[in-house]
């Protein structure tokens, strides 16, 4: 219950069908009503095809056949944050970033039915309303798309790929991350060997 695992292709079809879209979000509304730290509700995971060479600790190299974003990290982690970066930063950045191109309003579905039932569900529409003819824009459909896109741009394989980017692509993960109504703390190293190193000092004040 309250808990969803998404495996991405290479052209992140996911993030353009409204049922993805929609269980996505309802997980992460559990996530954030109240569930106990030992909760597993509110749980979600995104893994995709990606073979590499997976590298935690000196002499513990690992190869893998894909990678995954864990919300709170995965248990083999073992809640160090060196190792959930050394695992999320083999994440096809060109797959993750298509995040932010999340519409609900837009996002299609193979019954019609389904997709008015969803949009009509998410503006908090009765059963007695639920086959009324959606709108084309609400308040809803604008939370529910930013909540999506934060959750994506927090992570190491957004905001490395981002870096690498154009100023546009970097200031777009910088708005969708700053949406997040999740509070959480984050560091950067900013040293020569660090993974933000070549971050501009404008870049780095945005």
């Amino acid at each position: 219950e309250g808990r969803t695992i998404t495996i991405l292709d290479s052209e992140g079809i996911v993030f353009t069908r409204i049922w993805c879209i929609y269980e996505l979000y309802l997980t992460l509304t559990d996530s954030q009503e109240g569930v106990t730290d030992d909760s597993e509700k509110g749980l979600w995971a995104v893994y995709t095809a990606k073979k590499h060479t997976y590298d935690p600790d000196f002499g513990a190299k690992q190869e893998r056949e894909s990678v995954g974003i864990i919300s709170g990290g995965s248990t083999s982690d073992e809640n160090y944050a060196f190792r959930t970066t050394a695992r999320e930063e083999h994440f096809p950045y060109d797959v993750i970033s298509k995040a932010l191109n999340i519409s609900v309003e837009n996002a299609e579905a193979s019954v019609n039915d389904d997709r008015v039932h969803i949009l009509n569900s998410i503006i908090g529409k009765s059963t007695a309303d639920i086959n009324d003819p959606p709108p084309k824009t609400h308040d809803k459909y604008t939370e529910l798309n930013e909540a999506l896109k934060s959750i994506f741009a927090a992570s190491q394989a957004s905001l490395r790929g981002a870096v690498k980017d154009t100023d546009e692509k970097w200031m777009a993960m910088l708005v969708a991350l700053s949406k997040s109504t999740k509070k959480d703390s984050m560091s950067f190293s900013f040293g020569s060997n660090g993974s933000y190193s070549g971050l501009t000092a404008t870049r780095a004040t945005q």
